[in-house]
């Protein structure tokens, strides 16, 4: 930790070997210990013009944060900076000012030596159809970027958009929903029986004789 009082005068020693932030701070600040910087990304273009990598004190703080090669980022501290405890002071990144489920903290083409440690990134939900969200997005870091003791807290992704409907689609293609029916079927030919039945014989006529003698067996 940093800020301590070694000459126990009851206030911070003044140190200008890191870029300081809190949440009562000022990017107008030069960002030394007694006069912090107020943002996260500002302090890192500060460390980086300055060769100085960057400690950030217990709060929220808004806004996307983008590595910067060279430039370690390290959170947890309390306020006046003289004890560093990631529970205790814990540092929270958001992005609540760019479209909702846009990247929090993000690492574009970075091979520099680079850490960054000790924080809490916290995605927003989505808001647009078929959008998603990103809390953390890394894009060509080099094996010499190192990122520890993050939290992660994803945000939800928007619904799906909705599907064209079948007729427009149809429409831009010079057709319609009437052109996907089939073929209507011919009309039938009218039933008939010609030559299709051929003589048939009768059987023969039922035998009988009565009692007296007489046949009377049918024709």
């Amino acid at each position: 930790a940093v800020g301590g009082d070694t000459d126990c005068d009851g206030a911070p020693d003044e140190t200008d070997d890191y870029v300081y932030v809190t949440t009562t701070g000022s990017d107008t600040n030069p960002g030394t210990l007694e006069r912090p910087m107020r943002t996260v990304q500002a302090a890192l273009e500060r460390g980086d013009a300055e060769g100085k990598d960057v400690l950030v004190a217990r709060g929220i703080y808004e806004g996307a944060v983008d590595v910067v090669g060279g430039v370690s980022l390290f959170g947890g501290y309390r306020p006046d900076f003289r004890d560093r405890d990631l529970a205790l002071f814990p540092v929270v990144l958001e992005n609540r000012g760019a479209e909702a489920g846009a990247p929090v903290l993000t690492c574009h083409d970075v091979s520099a030596p680079t850490r960054v440690e000790g924080f809490t990134v916290q995605g927003t939900d989505a808001t647009r159809p078929g959008a998603g969200s990103t809390a953390v997005y890394l894009d060509g870091c080099g094996p010499d970027v190192a990122f520890a003791a993050l939290t992660v807290l994803a945000g939800r992704g928007a619904d799906g958009v909705r599907g064209r409907s079948s007729s427009d689609a149809l429409a831009a293609l010079g057709a319609s929903l009437e052109d996907l029916d089939g073929v209507p079927g011919r009309e039938g030919n009218p039933g008939t029986l010609a030559g299709r039945c051929g003589r048939v014989a009768a059987g023969r006529g039922g035998g009988h004789v009565c009692p007296g003698g007489n046949d009377v067996s049918g024709g």
